[in-house]
This record gives structure tokens, C-alpha cells and sequence, in this order.
């Protein structure tokens, strides 16, 4: 599940753009928003991204960045969800449901319509529950969804994310160094990348900045999973015909976190809408979990086939 690469997860966290600027409120989710440096340039689309457990909005500053770019009339929110990131002091319940009226949430606040709505892994059952959570009546359904490796269906507890999770819930903190802590990571069999990954969730302590703690809420992210594993959203996907919401579910061909079921499962809900396209599925080569680290050039070619028409 954790194919990556040495120091990647480290060096997309050192890339800062001059048009990603960080936004805070009392009361709703963080974000970023990456956009083009040009004021002149009209917004014409906004695109939200949904990171995955563990994860935050800025895993998906590379792939945001280049797609501004190259599209500047699309802004991206990169938002992190409740219990990571910035986004935290959440009340319970730490739930799947509860993280899309989140999303819902965040919409309100800033007065901005999420044309297009991209959920990775738990971030995707939680832009899945969105197509069901919007009303209908309203003009805030996003145009499209994408779906990167992820199903409506329950996570399996017996995964390498649970093992990580459940790991690092245990280790004790504050930890002495950085290296302290990715050695601590290592040593329970994931790679180095995993371990610098996780170690964009600690921060320096205030009384002693060589020395760190999580500023993330394992304990509630913990929470988060099992409602992951206890939901099944397959329902939700009639609402892409009733809303007409193009949603596309992307799979990387050397995933090890779907099962082959899984995604045969999809296609026979489909096929309940012989005369309609609402919902595609797509493969995208040479990549795992991580699409848009193992084949980021790949992905933004899907963008640009299937969303920017």
C-alpha cells in the first residue's frame, strides 16, 4: 500500500508556492488554495481535494500546482480534514458522514461552489457521501466527482494503514529527534518514505523545539477509520444519475488496497444504468495507491481528457 519513493513525502513538503496561501477559521476545516499568480485571470472553477488517513491537503500541493498552471482559471482548495493537519478541536463524532457535512460546511463559509470534488482513499468515501448529502434543490453539486483509489465499500481493518495507525498510536511522545521517530517507524517494517511521510504530522514542542509530538489527533483518527469500516456507500452512486454528477473512480493497476471484487462490484451497479456514463472507471498505469506520486503525469492526462473538456 505504501509504495514510495525515498524523500518524497519530505520534498513535497518543502515546495512552497507565492499562490498558496493558508486560511483558518474557528469553526470549519483548514485549507490551502492553489491558484494562478496572475490577478488578472479569472476563476472560473474550483476544484476540492480530499486527502487520505494520516494525510493532509498539502500531499496534493504538487499535482495542484502544476494543474494551475497549466489551467489558471481553476483554483484548488486543498482541504485537511478534521483531526489533521490544521483542522483541529473537532467535536465528535469522528465519522465518515460527519466529515462530508464538514466539506459542507467549509462550502458555506467561504461562498464558493466545489465544481469538481477529488476524494483520495478516505477522502474518497467522503467525497462519496457528498453526492447523497447535498439537496438536490440546491446549485452547490459539484459537476464532477473523482474518486482515487477508493470504493463505496467498508475498509478492511486487516491493512497495512490500520497497522500504521495502531503503531502509531502506541509510540511514546514526545519524541527526541526526527530521526528518532522515523527509526521508530522503520523498525515495525515500513519504508523510509512512509517514515518521512508521517513525520509531516509532528510538530516541536513550545517548552523544547528539538523535541516533537503529534499535532494531529490519533485518537479521533482512529475513530475516523472504524466509521470507515462500518459504512457502506454503494447508495450513494444512484445519486450521480438523479443529480447528473459525472464521477469517475480511478484505480492505479498495482493497487494492493482494492480488491479486484471490489471494483467488479462497482461495474455491476453500473450496469443498472445501461444507457448511462454518469459513473466511469478507470485504470491508471504504473501506479499503487499513491497515484499521483507514481504516475502524476498519467494523472493530470486523465484530468485533462475526462474533466477539462
Amino acid at each position: 500500500m505504501f509504495g514510495l519513493s525515498k524523500n518524497v513525502y519530505r520534498n513535497s513538503e518543502k515546495i512552497f508556492f507565492q499562490h498558496l496561501k493558508r486560511f483558518q477559521s474557528t469553526t470549519t476545516l483548514k485549507y490551502d488554495v492553489v491558484k494562478s499568480r496572475d490577478s488578472s485571470i479569472k476563476i472560473t472553477k474550483t476544484c476540492l481535494i480530499l486527502h487520505g488517513i494520516l494525510g493532509s491537503g498539502r500531499n496534493w500541493s504538487t499535482f495542484s500546482s502544476k494543474m494551475s498552471e497549466k489551467y489558471p482559471h481553476i483554483q484548488f482548495i486543498l482541504a485537511d480534514l478534521r483531526n489533521h493537519g490544521k483542522s483541529s478541536g473537532f467535536l465528535p463524532p469522528h465519522t465518515v458522514e460527519q466529515c462530508a457535512q464538514d466539506v459542507l460546511d467549509l462550502e458555506k463559509q467561504i461562498s464558493t461552489r466545489f465544481d469538481i470534488i477529488c476524494g483520495h482513499s478516505f477522502g474518497g468515501k467522503v467525497a462519496i457521501k457528498l453526492l447523497d448529502s447535498i439537496p438536490k434543490s440546491t446549485d452547490l453539486n459539484p459537476r464532477q466527482v473523482w474518486i482515487f483509489d477508493s470504493t463505496p465499500f467498508p475498509l478492511k481493518l486487516e491493512n497495512s494503514t490500520y497497522k500504521l495507525l495502531t503503531f502509531a498510536r502506541s509510540m511514546k511522545h514526545p519524541f527526541s529527534s526526527r530521526k528518532d521517530f522515523r527509526e521508530q517507524i522503520m523498525s515495525q517494517g515500513f519504508s523510509e518514505g512512509i517514515a518521512q511521510w508521517m513525520e509531516m504530522n509532528l510538530s516541536p514542542t513550545s517548552s523544547l523545539p528539538t523535541q516533537f509530538i503529534w499535532r494531529c489527533d490519533l485518537n479521533n483518527i482512529h475513530e475516523m477509520y472504524i466509521s470507515a469500516t462500518t459504512i457502506n456507500l454503494i447508495n450513494s452512486l444512484k445519486f450521480c444519475y438523479e443529480k447528473n454528477i459525472s464521477t469517475h473512480f480511478v484505480f492505479g493497476d498495482k493497487t494492493e488496497t482494492i480488491p479486484k471484487s471490489d471494483i467488479n462490484q462497482i461495474k455491476q451497479f453500473t450496469d443498472l444504468y445501461p444507457n448511462r456514463n454518469e459513473i466511469q472507471l478507470h485504470i491508471l498505469p504504473n501506479a499503487g495507491h499513491w497515484i499521483h506520486v507514481d504516475n502524476l503525469s498519467g494523472l493530470i492526462q486523465m484530468f485533462e481528457n475526462s474533466c477539462l473538456k
